[in-house]
């Protein structure tokens, strides 16, 4: 997949949320909930049977995501962890198979994060809104890929917590949800 195309998929699918080259996560920071393995459907559209699975990731305390289409085509994979800054939970969603050295500049790594809440078999996505101004908070970089330019975020890791912690309480906005379907 282009990552042209993988960027704007994936900021469509989690609308809202921020693309970063450095993860927010450490591996103090890191927590893992066992009961949130299964089959999710996204309650926006839930009659296009588009599905989310977690499994147990391969490296400590991380989620395989695999998303299907309503035949049961995958559309796409990556690494999901979950990160407790202060007394919220973040996810850090990190695509698998994006060429990040055919962009310029090249980019080390891609995440995409913000705020997650799990309330029974239900998992709420939410984003700072207009509540926090983003833009200027963060330093951001631009990115082509075939004539497509894209911001991604260039704060360090450290910056990146240091944000969240302070604004924690701001990431009210709701952008997407989904229900689990099944274990």
């Amino acid at each position: 997949m282009r990552l042209g195309t993988l960027l704007a998929t994936l900021l469509a699918v989690v609308a809202g949320c921020y693309p970063s080259e450095s993860p927010i996560w450490t591996p103090d920071t890191l927590v893992y909930f066992p009961e949130l393995l299964g089959v999710y459907q996204d309650d926006d559209r839930p009659t296009e049977k588009n599905t989310t699975t977690l499994e147990k990731g391969e490296a400590d305390k991380s989620y395989r995501l695999t998303t299907r289409d309503g035949k049961g085509e995958k559309t796409g994979e990556a690494t999901l962890r979950l990160v407790k800054l202060g007394e919220t939970i973040f996810y850090d969603y990190q695509p698998t198979g994006a060429k990040l050295d055919k962009v310029d500049p090249p980019l080390k790594e891609f995440h995409i994060f913000g705020h997650l809440k799990i309330e029974g078999k239900k998992v709420q996505l939410y984003s700072f809104g207009s509540n926090v101004p983003v833009d200027k908070a963060l330093r951001w970089k631009t990115v082509k890929h075939d004539n497509e330019e894209s911001r991604v975020i260039a704060n360090t890791t450290e910056e990146l917590q240091a944000f969240l912690k302070a604004n924690e309480k701001k990431m009210t906005v709701p952008e997407s949800s989904c229900t689990k379907l099944r274990d």
